[in-house]
């Protein structure tokens, strides 16, 4: 049957609906709604607004994504992701050797719309890994002794390319010896994602001690909402 109250009299079954596991979020497929009914989530994804949508599947036509790319954010799960996409059969899946958020974040800002297939793309993508060095504050949980340094319970604990860079009882401390870090590094871009137990005026702090420290980067503060890590911070 037609909905009378669906622009066109369209069918409801013949509504878009994107995948959540394929979507890149990329957002080509904005440019061409002729409804304007493809929506921004504050995940970062795309969702269509069903009421709007009137089933044109231009979206679908001009979506430039025939494959799935997978971007692992822990190196651990490398190994899982890549039987994954040697099981599955009926689409091309390619898996880039991400190992942290900030590095599947540059991977996707390296995505080029103009390479002439999949392959291309997934190699623009991995050959931008390496520009990226990913940092972590978290805490520790119990006293320990760790690659030289000797732990204690509740101390903030800053990881470095998943190594432990260093460890101290006061988080500003180690914020600015990653910005320095950051400075040795000579970083032009970075950013700052601050966890959920983080308020944002502190987040903020902790940005402008990187661009003071490091006067030549571009620096951003972003609210990653992450449990565990009080942040996670991208150089570049």
């Amino acid at each position: 049957m037609y909905d009378p109250a669906h622009p066109f009299g369209k069918k409801r079954y013949d509504r878009a609906i994107i995948d959540p596991v394929s979507c890149t979020g990329c957002g080509y497929c904005t440019m061409f709604c002729v409804m304007d009914c493809i929506l921004l989530q504050p995940d970062g994804f795309y969702t269509v607004d069903l009421d709007r949508c009137i089933g044109c599947r231009s979206c679908k036509v001009n979506c430039p994504f025939e494959a799935v790319i997978i971007l692992p954010d822990n190196g651990n799960i490398r190994m899982a992701a890549e039987a994954a996409a040697s099981a599955c059969t009926d689409k091309r899946v390619a898996v880039v050797p991400t190992k942290t958020v900030p590095q599947g974040i540059t991977a996707m800002m390296n995505v080029d719309f103009d390479a002439p297939d999949a392959q291309a793309i997934t190699d623009a993508m991995t050959g931008s890994l390496s520009s990226v060095t990913t940092a972590q504050i978290t805490y520790a949980a119990r006293d320990s002794d760790f690659d030289g340094f000797a732990i204690k319970e509740g101390d903030y604990l800053a990881l470095e390319e998943g190594k432990l860079f260093d460890t101290d009882d006061s988080l500003d401390t180690l914020l600015h010896k990653l910005a320095e870090d950051a400075a040795g590094r000579e970083a032009s871009f970075i950013s700052l994602y601050f966890g959920e137990d983080v308020q944002e005026a502190d987040a903020q702090k902790a940005g402008a001690l990187f661009e003071e420290v490091c006067p030549g980067a571009e620096v951003a503060v972003l609210s990653g909402g992450q449990p565990v890590y009080y942040y996670i911070i991208s150089m570049e």
